[in-house]
């Protein structure tokens, strides 16, 4: 499944980061993709992964590579990175390709959920492909960051680009003095 926002701020990547530990320690077995190509915010909760090969080069292949996929100190959860990319990778046109949808399909072999960090749905494009290649989407959005508007245009692209909604976690932004 993906995750994602309509517009970047909304603590989307720790979401993700936070579901997937919750669901190892419960005693599934989890893989963090981190498909934010742009921003690259979960690959770099992890020291050592920005400079390895991840789900580009995966995608280049149309198959991952055991070396694409890093163990975390949380048993069973696993994380690819975004990888490698030049400044003429066609991520969009690979995604659409279906690479993605079968190096998926291998990996539901190994791992009880799967979960793809995403693009906020209305700055890239990827975000509004990836979502039709995966069983579902978890839109994440913000208090005092997210504004209705985007919230119902990435709704909206969600629903034309073929993705299917979950539900929608809603973050707030912590107390307030005054109810």
């Amino acid at each position: 499944m993906s995750v994602l926002c309509s517009l970047s701020g909304t603590g989307k990547s720790t979401f993700t980061l936070m579901l997937g530990k919750s669901l190892a320690q419960a005693g599934k077995k989890v893989l963090l993709i981190d498909a934010d190509f742009q921003t690259k915010t979960l690959t770099k909760q992890f020291e050592d992964l920005p400079d390895e090969p991840g789900l580009i080069q995966s995608l280049r292949r149309g198959s991952v590579h055991k070396k694409h996929i890093f163990r975390t100190p949380i048993p069973g959860l696993s994380i690819i990175g975004v990888g490698q990319r030049n400044i003429n990778d066609a991520v969009p046109e690979e995604i659409a390709n279906g690479a993605l949808k079968t190096c998926i399909g291998e990996l539901r072999e190994q791992y009880n959920i799967i979960l793809l960090d995403s693009p906020a749905i209305l700055s890239m494009a990827d975000a509004a492909i990836l979502s039709s290649q995966v069983d579902g989407t978890i839109m994440v959005e913000r208090e005092l960051v997210s504004r209705r508007a985007d919230v119902v245009g990435a709704l909206a692209r969600l629903g034309s680009a073929g993705g299917r909604l979950l539900g929608t976690v809603f973050i707030g932004s912590g107390s307030h003095e005054t109810y």
